[in-house]
């Protein structure tokens, strides 16, 4: 079996600035995207420009640039696979078992984003229609699939990312009713001041109630969207045993980017949900310099 020197969970930005660094420091890596496509969706949404050397560049213009400098540096990747468990072997070396491989790895880096908070995590009761999406699942729908996934939308959210999905959303040709927020954004579209209390809809959710102030306000929709925020994708991290941070929901790490476990970095939202797609690659380029130097002190039967 291949031994990795560095593996990378995650084809995001944060994970391919992570693979690029471990690979100029001359490390073997590899890379494992559950999704069959890399680049992630944090750039591809912005409203705003990144920078790249000296000039200014959308967020689709950044995230395939960067794509293109990761497969310059050829490193192994396997797409639309994901984990099913990692083993911790003799000498400290992780055995990660794929839905399609198996592969070894001296060192680990997580780098699996974030995940939105849901209605579920909200207590938000009534019925179960079709039409109620995350924030994520509904853009990955317009910006990935070209497909909008309702024609009258409604915004649950009392972040700037809100405003964010409902531009998208517009963009694709929806009509947007409205963003329910008990915060006062400065957006362009209708601000429904309230908390949602229930969700109504036979098939698919055609009513929302709002309350707000001891009153309540019917609203008609067949979109149903939760911009309510996100917490770290950190599941294996706790499945293998890192200590975590209980107010980010993330793993703690060294200044090093290193977990409490030896040899497992992590970078990006995976600690804590960042406020720009820069900082996240900033974040992989420490932790993959850091593995891979990590990766030369570690040994496999007696050899590094």
């Amino acid at each position: 079996m291949r031994v990795y020197d560095v593996t990378v969970i995650g084809g995001g930005p944060a994970g391919l600035s992570a693979a690029m660094a471990a690979s100029e420091e001359g490390a073997k890596v590899a890379v494992v995207e559950r999704d069959s496509v890399l680049g992630g969706l944090p750039a591809l949404i912005s409203n705003g420009e990144f920078k790249y050397h000296d000039g200014l560049i959308s967020g689709i213009d950044f995230v395939n640039k960067l794509i293109s400098e990761f497969e310059e540096k050829k490193v192994e990747t396997f797409m639309s696979d994901h984990i099913e468990k990692i083993e911790i072997r003799d000498g400290g070396i992780f055995k990660v078992y794929l839905i399609n491989r198996s592969i070894e790895s001296k060192t680990l880096i997580f780098a699996t984003g974030a995940k939105d908070i849901t209605r579920y995590m909200l207590n938000i009761p009534g019925d179960r229609p079709a039409g109620v999406f995350t924030a994520t699942a509904a853009l990955e729908f317009v910006v990935r699939r070209g497909y909008l996934p309702g024609s009258r939308v409604l915004i649950v959210g009392g972040t700037p990312f809100a405003a964010i999905v409902a531009k998208n959303m517009s963009k694709g040709g929806a009509e947007i009713v409205g963003i329910i927020s008990n915060k006062d954004l400065n957006v362009e579209y209708n601000l429904i001041k309230g908390r949602v209390k229930t969700i109504l809809g036979r098939g698919r959710v055609n009513k929302v109630i709002v309350e707000n102030e001891g009153k309540e306000l019917e609203l008609h929709c067949d979109t149903l969207i939760f911009a309510t925020g996100r917490i770290p994708n950190a599941k294996y991290l706790i499945k293998m045993g890192a200590d975590m941070n209980p107010q980010t929901k993330g793993p703690i790490v060294s200044e090093l980017l290193e977990t409490s476990i030896e040899g497992v970095f992590a970078c990006g939202d995976v600690i804590a949900p960042l406020d720009n797609v820069q900082d996240a690659i900033m974040q992989g380029a420490i932790a993959g310099r850091n593995a891979a130097i990590k990766s030369r002190e570690r040994v496999i039967g007696g050899k590094t």
